[in-house]
């Protein structure tokens, strides 16, 4: 009798099912913290916790950063919209409506720029 899923798929669709879990229950966990704290305090800690699990990273060599002769103003005027702009918006608008109600306008957001690819 054959397989349904080899071992590569299997571990495939537990990290699909882990992500997405994880990026689900993001939504509760801010919505959460915006009640007990400002938006600007909570997204200093997240933004602060980012960048010292990267600077882990790239201090025991997991990955390996070179900005040597790299152009940077693209990637300046990049990380303005995101993450800056696009987590200030969510964690407001997380503030303002439901963890769910939030979900779900996130989640139709691949589908809306389907439909307006053509534009």
């Amino acid at each position: 009798m054959k397989r349904i899923l080899d071992k590569n798929q299997a571990l495939g669709l537990i990290c699909a099912l882990s992500s997405s879990t994880l990026f689900g229950f993001s939504f509760l966990a801010v919505k959460l913290g915006v009640s007990q704290v400002s938006v600007f305090t909570l997204l200093s800690w997240r933004f602060s916790m980012a960048f010292l699990a990267m600077t882990l990273c790239v201090a025991l060599g997991i990955f390996r950063v070179d900005f040597k002769g790299k152009i940077l103003w693209p990637l300046l005027l990049l990380s303005f919209f995101q993450p800056i702009l696009y987590f200030v918006s969510e964690t407001y608008g997380i503030q303002l409506t439901s963890a769910s109600e939030s979900g779900t306008i996130i989640a139709t957001i691949p589908l809306i720029t389907l439909l307006l690819m053509p534009i």
